[in-house]
C-alpha cells in the first residue's frame, strides 16, 4: 500500500503514513494515507479535465425537475455498491448532464469505498485499438484492452457516438460479455434511444447492433433523461 506523498507533509504523522495509539501501542494508517490512495485511484480512473469537478451534489436539478429520478437513481447506485447486479445505461440528447452523473458515481466510488474505476470514450477506445495495431506503437492490443476488461467498474461515455462498423461491434461485442461474464458492473452512457423521437434516423440498436443491445438490457438499468441542452446558455 501507498506511503503518504512525499509531496505533501502531514502533521499528524509526520509523513511516516503511520499514527502510534499510546493507550494500545498498536500502529494505524492515517487519514493522510487513504486521502493519497484515493489521489492515485482518481489519476487512474483518467476523467478528462473537463468533467473532474462534477459531483452529485453539484448536479443542478433546479431548472429541470425531470432530472431528479436520474439523480435519485445516482445516490442509490453508489449507497448499494457493491451489492448491486446491474450497471446504469444513461439515455438523454446532448447536454442534459449524462456524463456529468455518471462520472459523479465514479468519483463518488473511488473517494468513499475505494472502488478501482475506469473512464473511456466510445470513440477513444476504438481509436487507442486502431492505433495499437500500428507497428511503431507504443501501445499494444493487451494494453489497451486490459483496463477496460478488468477495471472494478468502468464508464463507457458517448456509446454509439460513431457509426459502427463490423470491426467496432465485434470489438464492443467483446468487452461488453467479457464484463458481463466476469459480473463486472459497467456504466455508460448514450445520446441514442431505443426508439427514433429525436428525428436522428437511429436507434442505439442500429448503432452498436440488436445483440449488444440485448446484453446491455441484462446488464443495465436504463436511465432515461430528457430536458433542453444546459449548455446551450453558454454558447
Amino acid at each position: 500500500m501507498q506511503e503518504a506523498a512525499k509531496n505533501d507533509y502531514c502533521d499528524k504523522c509526520g509523513h511516516t503514513g503511520w499514527l502510534l495509539d499510546r493507550k494500545t501501542n498498536v500502529a494505524k494508517r492515517c487519514v493522510c494515507t487513504k486521502e493519497n490512495i484515493s489521489s492515485i485511484r482518481l489519476g487512474r480512473a483518467d476523467i478528462p479535465r473537463r468533467y473532474f469537478n462534477c459531483t452529485l451534489d453539484n448536479y443542478d436539478v433546479m431548472e429541470n425537475k425531470s432530472y431528479i429520478p436520474a439523480l435519485k437513481a445516482s445516490r442509490d447506485f453508489v449507497k448499494r455498491f457493491p451489492k448491486v447486479k446491474k450497471g446504469i445505461l444513461f439515455m438523454g440528447p446532448s447536454g442534459v448532464g449524462k456524463t456529468h452523473l455518471a462520472v459523479a458515481i465514479l468519483k463518488s466510488l473511488i473517494q468513499d469505498k475505494g472502488i478501482d474505476c475506469l473512464f473511456m470514450d466510445f470513440q477513444e477506445l476504438l481509436r487507442n485499438l486502431q492505433n495499437s495495431y500500428q507497428p511503431d506503437s507504443e501501445l499494444s492490443e493487451l494494453k489497451v484492452f486490459d483496463p477496460v476488461l478488468n477495471t472494478e467498474l468502468l464508464l463507457l461515455d458517448d456509446l454509439g457516438s460513431k457509426t459502427a462498423t463490423e470491426w467496432m461491434r465485434d470489438t464492443l461485442a467483446y468487452i461488453v460479455n467479457y464484463r458481463y461474464n466476469n459480473q463486472k458492473i459497467s456504466i455508460f452512457t448514450t445520446n441514442f434511444l431505443d426508439e427514433d423521437i429525436f428525428k436522428k434516423d437511429y436507434t442505439l440498436s442500429d448503432r452498436i447492433g440488436v445483440r449488444i443491445r440485448s446484453r446491455l438490457y441484462e446488464m443495465c438499468e436504463r436511465v432515461y433523461m430528457d430536458g433542453d441542452d444546459f449548455r446551450k446558455e453558454f454558447r
